[in-house]
């Protein structure tokens, strides 16, 4: 077992992710209500995270622990197993920074206007 906390106590290990995870999905879900109420885009990469955090969560109370599913060999290559929640996580975290990474050139160019 090579995850975090992979030395620890089953038990204890579960409830420490399944408490953080917990705290995450009520930080994006008051962050993501304010974000759709003003129709910024970053609604719709939290709603992927959210949903990814979900998935995994639910898997950890319910099997407790996070299944993996795809399981992607190259030439030999073993890439990384993972699951459709961890590929939201990711996309909506790509989102989030490509957003951030567009609105900080914005606002460059709109200082170098002035």
């Amino acid at each position: 077992m090579f995850g975090l906390f992979s030395q620890g106590d089953h038990v204890s290990r579960q409830g420490v992710f399944i408490l953080f995870t917990l705290l995450a999905m009520v930080a994006i879900l008051y962050y993501s209500n304010k974000k759709k109420a003003t129709n910024s885009p970053e609604f719709y990469p939290l709603a992927l995270i959210l949903g990814g955090a979900t998935g995994n969560l639910l898997d950890r109370v319910l099997h407790g622990r996070v299944i993996d599913f795809l399981d992607f060999y190259i030439r030999g290559y073993h890439w990384y197993t993972f699951n459709i929640a961890d590929s939201g996580i990711v996309v909506g975290v790509g989102l989030l920074l490509f957003l951030q990474w567009g609105e900080e050139r914005k606002q460059k160019r709109a200082t170098c206007e002035h």
